[in-house]
């Protein structure tokens, strides 16, 4: 009979014990509305832009340690941020930080486009929470566009041509639409597309040159817009032309 209370006073010293511990149990800090401003950046030749990063960290009995952010590229490179801001309003701390990307400098130093990844992390006394946000940097595409002649008789053909760069590389294969809008019309209306086709240099990497060209009709005096497609690396341009109509 001794024992048997023995036993019953242990299982239940250890069943007090886990319970115990269940209670001690420090909950997770919640990642709450964690974006970007801006998760399709564009920059270029001697230029630079930020994008920030916001969020709100909500906490009910977890102790925070730290909380830190890092920006890396598709290579895993970290690109260094501008520094972390933390606002405390009761169990909710907002937290912010920004990062600046620059387009091709005179000392020839760029950000690399492409995709980057930027995390969030928060450390606690029970463990780690984090969240992953991604953005692609892409430099601007410049369109080149010319529409002769000028001015063209009415009814007659109009030449188009017009090529895509970032400032100093071609951009191959990709179309251009060619949009119109006749003076006094408020209306653009598609009237096709251009392919570049390569002209010169034609196999040589970078050295090779391409062009877009086509014709059409013209009937009305107004504005041809050339507009490139937006590709990995290149974000859409644009470039308009007017031409008047004679006869």
């Amino acid at each position: 009979m001794l024992l048997a209370v023995c036993l019953v006073a242990s299982f239940s010293a250890e069943g007090a014990g886990t319970a115990a511990v269940a209670t001690a149990r420090v909950s997770a800090p919640e990642l709450r509305s964690v974006g970007l401003t801006d998760a399709n950046p564009v920059t270029g030749p001697g230029r630079c832009t930020q994008i920030a990063l916001t969020g709100r960290i909500a906490t009910t009995d977890a102790e925070v340690t730290s909380v830190t952010t890092t920006v890396r590229d598709e290579t895993g490179g970290l690109k260094p941020t501008l520094g972390l801001r933390r606002k405390e309003s009761g169990s909710i701390t907002a937290v912010s930080d920004r990062v600046r990307l620059c387009g091709l400098d005179a000392k020839y130093a760029a950000d690399y486009v492409g995709r980057f990844t930027w995390t969030l992390m928060v450390r606690y006394a029970g463990g780690v929470v984090s969240v992953e946000r991604s953005f692609r940097l892409r430099y601007q595409g410049l369109v080149s566009f010319n529409a002769a002649p000028e001015p063209v008789h009415r009814g007659s053909w109009v030449t188009l041509t017009g090529w895509v760069s970032d400032g100093w590389e071609y951009v191959d294969t990709h179309p251009i639409a060619i949009y119109f809008k006749a003076d006094n019309s408020t209306t653009w209306t598609r009237r096709g597309s251009l392919r570049p086709r390569c002209i010169s240099y034609c196999g040589d990497g970078d050295a090779a040159t391409w062009e877009a060209k086509g014709k059409f009709r013209q009937s009305r005096s107004g504005v041809w817009k050339a507009i490139s497609t937006r590709t990995t690396y290149l974000a859409s341009g644009t470039r308009s032309d007017r031409v008047a109509v004679s006869g």
